[in-house]
Parts: C-alpha cells; structure tokens; sequence
C-alpha cells in the first residue's frame, strides 16, 4: 500500500493513547469544557533526516497554560521526549 506524503503511521495501541489522553485532560473551572490536549510524537528518519512517517513513540504532554482554548506542551516534558527519542534513534515528527 502506498501512502501520500507526508503521512503519520500510529498503531491502534497509539491512537488509543492518545484519544485516552485527550479524555484525561482537567476541565476548566469556568467553563467546564476540556482543556486541550498536548502531546509529541517520535519516529525513525531516513539517510536524508526526513521523518519515514512512522511512529514509534506516544508522549502525552501536559498543558502549560491549563486552556481549554489555548495550549503549549510544558517544557519539561518536551525536554524529556527529546532526550528518550534521541536515546531510540528516534526524532520529534
């Protein structure tokens, strides 16, 4: 099967971690609505550092701002996804 490019390659494992983790997410006090989920993927590159599409890792993120309107991926956990995707040979995608 041949995929358009650029495309992303999750597990069905993956996926469900993800929609899990976007249920997780704390409400907003006011506005009872969800905060908006973060989080990172990671994948293997090929010999010219593009990303293949495929993904090895799932990191569910915390929400900096604790928006459900707005958000950005609280940088201690970028700094951690960074560190274990590089440990796998594996890049942020």
């Amino acid at each position: 099967m041949t995929f358009a490019s650029p495309t992303l390659r999750l597990t069905e494992e993956q996926y469900r971690r993800i929609i899990g983790h976007c249920y997780d997410a704390d409400r907003d006090p006011e506005s009872k609505l969800l905060y908006e989920a973060c989080g990172l993927l990671a994948g293997p590159v090929d010999a010219r550092e593009e990303p293949t599409g495929v993904v090895s890792v799932v990191y569910p993120c915390a929400n900096s701002e604790a928006s459900a309107r707005t958000y950005t991926v609280d940088s201690r956990d970028l700094i951690k996804a960074m560190r274990d995707a590089e440990s796998r040979g594996d890049q942020l995608v």
